[in-house]
């Protein structure tokens, strides 16, 4: 009994009770609202339904008023009623232009048919026998010269509910002469609304000011006690106590079928009759229901959630601590899981890794951080797009996923980086053979988007506690260590060592340098000639890129030329060269020396939007004719994307633009690609040449590629040529031309035409 006094006492239970009783109260509210809403809904379809209604009577109406005057006048004109058979004639064509027509009559003022357009002219016409209402509409319709609109009559020919309309016909004069009656089927008037999409047991009809019905669909199989008594009803109410408005609703218990209905109506404008459409209040009922469904359903699971933990609340309490813990453990989580691959953020693994390296103080044992980069992956990214790079990361990170040991941890640090946690290591060699099973998982290809792109990795490792005993310091040495495998050449693995610090400040110092060399001036070109071996004429020259630092004096091309790649600044700086050659070119040409100029294009610079409309900027800013400049690219540059490849080289080539095909030989070496890229020249690589001709396979290659380059039309240059044997062989296997220091070193612009006046060449 205490504890369940206690139990109701409990702040937990006292806070659920308010919010039942906050929540009931807020459940009567909304059905409340729910309940006026759908009200208001209901009437405002009515209202428009019965506008319609009512226009479209109106419609109906107009038209035989209009058909029946022209009738009238026909008759008239014609004297039709002196020839009964002419008169019968026009009645029956009348009936056909008019199908909704059951029959046509020509009535006397005193009720006599005159003619039937359903009975031939000249036999027995029947009386006309009519209810006592239809009679008084009669009498009525004499002082009017308009369309007069009669309750429905059940027709003892037809067996049908009809719709008589009385048409008085007049001289001249204005004296009443007879009248035209049409009866029209009931259900043909009806047409209309039957064709309607409406909810079961909609009521949709005309009511004459007199509160007879005029018709009523659908009719309740019951017409003669709707159509030959007047009505009271909530419909008959709202009309008499509007008289003048125009449109309105009711509400109440109808007579006819004794239903509770919400309904409209819409007064024709000149007829005196209104249209009104009615639906049961079950309708109401049941959009009220769909409203308050949902919402209705969730407060209940909510008061039944705290009628539970009502009961529960106590006995719960440490359960629900336990679980509220583990929800924000798995908060927690989220935070330090990477969006893309789902795999452990940097904040998760350095946590793990500051922990790891506790335990390994602990138990005196080694752990090793591996520092994992794509290799080359800005060229997938930049020549793919990014959506095909995120799909490489994203399958790069399962297969690391799937080549780990249950003891190892693999996070993504961001970018194309990942980093791996060995723990419990006895010995660095486990380390290596961990980083060896990750390059080996690399040698199949990764399925993108139904393409298979090969990568490579190149992995960095800090040991601890050898590397440092501090989390962040270890993995600054591994990831200096990643940048020494890339600086060998990539798709290797390298042991941090004290040195490599170092050798990145220095090269943190070196882009520091070439990011403000360009604006200081410090870049030059130096040109190395080509030989024609036909002529022993020099016919060209290759603009190479120098780099002149105060600091640190002329800087080998090997040293600054990748970091001008991986930074991006390739770009300004070869938008540089190629001005410059193109300025350099044009100021031989004046003085009498019309060299063609050939530019390296690299891959950052291949890949922007619009390359060839820059370089025609280029070409009319310097004056040079297209033809007197030369394009390099490589292999690896043009396999990347060759369909887009393709139609920038042809945009180049339409220029007039020379196109070669540089270090040819050590790259894809497509040939199903080569005979498509519209080049002018292939380059043998230096590799190729360097032991020629004593070595039989160099040999061997360079005639094949000289034999290949000329079948399909192309001219062959040799890179590398430094001695006169390696020129002899060429010039005796047909090679076009050569570079190389046998010719010349690459010199500044001023010695190139002292070079031009040496002719010993031969």
């Amino acid at each position: 009994m205490a504890s369940k006094k206690f139990l109701g006492n409990h702040p937990l239970s006292q806070a659920f009770r308010l919010m039942s009783a906050l929540l009931l109260v807020a459940m009567l509210a909304y059905g409340i609202y729910a309940w006026f809403l759908a009200k208001e809904r209901t009437l405002e379809q009515l209202l428009h339904l019965s506008d319609f209604t009512a226009k479209s009577s109106e419609q109906f109406f107009d038209h035989y008023a209009v058909a029946l005057e022209l009738l009238g006048q026909d008759l008239q004109e014609h004297q039709a009623m002196r020839s009964p058979a002419y008169a019968h004639d026009l009645l029956t064509r009348f009936q056909q232009l008019n199908p909704d027509i059951a029959t046509v009559n020509v009535v006397s003022t005193q009720g006599q048919i005159l003619l039937s357009s359903r009975v031939p002219a000249g036999k027995p016409l029947p009386r006309s026998r009519q209810p006592a209402y239809f009679w008084e509409d009669f009498r009525k319709a004499q002082q009017k010269s308009d369309l007069q609109i009669v309750p429905p009559i059940k027709s003892a020919i037809l067996k049908q509910w009809v719709m008589p309309l009385l048409y008085p016909v007049r001289d001249a004069q204005g004296r009443l002469q007879h009248f035209l009656v049409v009866t029209i089927l009931l259900k043909n008037q009806q047409a209309i609304w039957r064709h309607l999409e409406l909810p079961s047991d909609t009521a949709i009809g005309l009511i004459r000011d007199d509160y007879y019905l005029q018709s009523r669909w659908p009719d309740l199989g019951i017409p003669e006690d709707m159509y030959q008594h007047s009505k009271k009803g909530p419909l008959t109410a709202a009309l008499e106590k509007t008289p003048r408005q125009v449109r309105g609703t009711y509400i109440g218990l109808a007579d006819i079928k004794s239903t509770y209905r919400f309904g409209a109506f819409s007064r024709l404008p000149h007829y005196p009759m209104a249209a009104f459409v009615s639906m049961p209040v079950g309708k109401v009922w049941k959009d009220w229901f769909h409203l308050i469904r949902l919402p209705f359903l969730l407060f209940s699971l909510l008061i039944m959630g705290d009628f539970f933990i009502y009961r529960l609340s106590l006995r719960r309490e440490t359960a629900l601590e336990i679980a509220r813990q583990e929800a924000q453990n798995a908060l927690l989580r989220l935070s330090q899981q990477d969006a893309l691959t789902k795999l452990p953020n940097r904040s998760y693994f350095q946590d793990q890794l500051r922990q790891a390296m506790a335990r390994a103080e602990r138990h005196e044992r080694l752990l090793a951080v591996l520092f994992l980069d794509l290799d080359r992956f800005k060229v997938i990214n930049d020549s793919l797009g990014h959506a095909h790079g995120d799909q490489l990361i994203q399958a790069v990170a399962q297969r690391l996923q799937a080549s780990m040991r249950q003891s190892e941890t693999v996070a993504r640090m961001g970018g194309d980086e990942f980093t791996l946690l060995l723990e419990d290591l006895t010995t660095v060699e486990e380390a290596t053979f961990a980083a060896q099973r990750i390059l080996d998982c690399f040698r199949e290809p990764f399925a993108v988007d139904g393409r298979e792109l090969f990568v490579n990795t190149s992995i960095g490792i800090a040991i601890y506690p050898f590397d440092s005993a501090d989390c962040q310091t270890l993995l600054k040495n591994a990831d200096t260590a990643m940048y020494r495998a890339k600086e060998l050449g990539r798709n290797n693995l390298q042991f941090y060592a004290a040195e490599m610090n170092a050798r990145a400040d220095n090269r943190l110092q070196l882009e520091n340098r070439l990011r403000r060399a360009l604006e200081r001036g410090e870049y030059v070109l130096h040109y190395q000639p080509k030989l024609d071996l036909h002529s022993n004429a020099i016919f060209g020259v290759e603009a190479l890129l120098r780099w002149e630092s105060p600091e640190l004096g002329l800087v080998s091309p090997l040293d600054f030329i990748p970091v001008l790649e991986e930074t991006g600044l390739i770009l300004p700086v070869g938008e540089w060269v190629l001005s410059s050659a193109c300025r350099q070119a044009v100021a031989w040409q004046r003085m009498g020396l019309p060299l063609r100029v050939a530019v390296n294009l690299s891959a950052r610079q291949f890949q922007q939007e619009n390359l060839a409309g820059r370089i025609g900027e280029i070409l009319r800013a310097s004056g040079l004719p297209a033809k007197f400049l030369a394009l390099e690219i490589t292999e690896s540059m043009v396999m990347a994307n060759p369909g887009q490849v393709v139609d920038t080289l042809k945009q180049l080539k339409s220029m007039g633009i020379s196109l070669a095909m540089d270090d040819f030989g050590t790259g894809y070496s497509s040939l199903a690609y080569l005979k498509n890229f519209p080049i002018d020249s292939l380059k043998i690589d230096r590799s190729f040449v360097n032991e020629l001709p004593d070595n039989s396979k160099d040999a061997a290659i360079a005639k094949t590629i000289i034999a290949l380059a000329h079948n399909l039309n192309l001219q062959v240059i040799a890179e590398g040529v430094e001695h006169r044997a390696q020129a002899d062989f060429l010039r005796a296997h047909g090679c076009d031309a050569i570079q190389g220091y046998l010719v010349s070193r690459p010199v500044p612009a001023q010695q190139i035409s002292a070079l031009l006046q040496n002719s010993d060449f031969a």
